[in-house]
């Protein structure tokens, strides 16, 4: 009998070929002699690796190269960092997995270890991100936050050139990826700052009619991570943020309870609002709505407004 062919859609940086490595393992594990054929699709945000990711499309430059390729039937599925997608799903199309999440924690890399609180007055910061920037400023407004863009590595490479004394990233990706040599790495608390939407998260997208490919994904869905990204999805999508808005936002599945935290900051980190409920699992939806309800009674509107001028 001839083996599935299950082609695997991807972007070409070094992070998404070691994301999307996982999970081919994961499929070979589940459906053994499953051939699963790699596609490496080159977006826009792959293209612009200077520009705001704001300037040029928002979350959505990662993923809509890959979302017309699957549209167009040139891949079967495409594996994404659920924090990259927009909360809309093309018509025609579904997240048909969830199959990890790592740490979401936000970290601090520099040449030595460091805390956000002990950071020497005025210390230049690079973060390409208006939420890391908003927590950053409003924990220390004295620091000199600065737009960075570029892989890893590139990152890395300013800081020890000396243009940063430390970046932001997300722990998921030196977990992915590995500690780059001489950097330490800190873990920023979730209280000075809430991960972006989905952080850590990897998601499988497919064609809502493929039953066969999304048969063969859901061996390795993992509900408690598709409630927390459907959660933290939600309250993005209703604040109506997006990438400029200083959404930070995290769903943790503890047993049979969960517990939501959001908040809204303002880029220059001058004004922040949060929130937090925590309840049953079953009651999912409703801890939500309170989220909701509390940050607009905070003036989450107002600060949301305030980013998207900025």
């Amino acid at each position: 009998m001839a083996s599935q062919v299950l082609r695997v859609g991807t972007r070409g940086s070094a992070l998404a070929l070691a994301q999307t490595d996982r999970v081919v393992a994961r499929l070979r594990s589940a459906h053994p002699g499953l051939d699963c054929q790699l596609s490496v699709v080159k977006t826009a945000g792959d293209r612009d690796q200077r520009s705001a990711l704001a300037e040029i499309g928002g979350r959505g430059v990662f993923v809509s190269a890959l979302e017309r390729a699957l549209l167009r039937n040139d891949i079967d599925c495409a594996v994404h960092s659920l924090k990259d997608l927009p909360t809309e799903v093309p018509d025609g199309l579904v997240l048909a997995a969830y199959p990890e999440r790592a740490d979401p924690h936000d970290v601090l890399v520099g040449t030595e270890r460091l805390t956000v609180e002990g950071l020497p007055e005025g210390a230049r910061v690079g973060t390409g991100s208006a939420r890391r920037r908003g927590h950053l400023l409003h924990c220390r407004p004295d620091l000199q936050v600065s737009p960075i863009r570029g892989n890893l590595g590139t990152r890395v490479g300013e800081m020890l050139g000396g243009r940063y004394d430390a970046l932001v990233l997300a722990r998921a990706g030196l977990v992915r990826l590995g500690r780059p040599e001489g950097v330490e790495v800190s873990v920023i608390p979730f209280d000075v700052m809430l991960p972006s939407t989905g952080q850590g998260a990897l998601v499988v997208e497919a064609r809502r009619e493929d039953r066969r490919t999304r048969r063969l994904l859901a061996r390795f869905d993992d509900p408690d991570v598709a409630l927390a990204a459907s959660l933290e999805r939600r309250i993005l999508r209703d604040l109506g943020a997006g990438c400029h808005g200083g959404v930070g936002v995290l769903a943790r599945v503890l047993g049979e309870s969960v517990l939501l935290r959001a908040t809204v900051v303002t880029p220059d980190g001058s004004a922040c609002t949060r929130a937090r409920a925590r309840g049953a699992k079953v009651d999912a939806e409703q801890l939500a709505e309170a989220v909701l309800e509390r940050l607009w009674a905070e003036g989450a509107a107002g600060l949301i407004a305030r980013a998207a001028e900025a």
